[in-house]
């Protein structure tokens, strides 16, 4: 049972969809379900949560894609691994034996991200909020910023001088 919320007029900001009661009897079939949520061109996913809130940009059209997912087993695989790897996955569905697995394939290379294709800050054009913070993200660790942030600040806190700010500079 979900109640529905009118959408936005097509001048507002954005659109949010915000997760409700979930069926009981969903939550024992489905280990672990996730969301898909589509609104336009924008897709949000996660966990399926009770008052979970996605956020979208505002669209013209009256309909949106609801998609649920059962996980089906997980893994997790080095990225400093190079060519393609074969994975195992082990079946997390009800009634598996736990000798069952899925094997899949994947490729896995390094990417120059200058030469990825992929959009820079100083680039002209759109640039979705998760290319954005993907983009700053790989920005930050190209530069070890965070870790160099996270010394500073811990320093400072052991130090605790009267002027932290000139501390810091210096």
């Amino acid at each position: 049972h979900r109640v529905q919320r009118p959408l936005p007029a097509p001048h507002a900001m954005v659109v949010e969809v915000s997760v409700g009661k979930v069926d009981e009897r969903l939550v024992k079939a489905v280990p672990s379900p996730f969301l898909s949520i589509r609104v336009g061109e924008t897709r949000r996913q996660s966990p399926l949560q009770e008052n979970e809130v996605y956020r979208f940009p505002a669209v013209v059209g009256d309909l949106f894609k609801v998609d649920l997912f059962a996980r089906v087993g997980t893994i997790r695989v080095p990225l400093k691994c190079d060519g393609d790897v074969e994975v195992k996955i082990p079946n997390g569905l009800k009634g598996s034996t736990g000798d069952d697995s899925y094997s899949i394939t994947l490729g896995v290379s390094g990417v120059d991200q200058k030469m990825s294709g992929m959009p820079t800050f100083g680039a002209t054009g759109r640039i979705t909020r998760h290319k954005a913070a993907l983009h700053a993200k790989m920005y930050l660790d190209e530069h070890a910023v965070q870790q160099t942030l996270q010394a500073i600040i811990q320093i400072l806190l052991n130090d605790r001088p009267d002027q932290p700010y000139d501390y810091m500079i210096d």
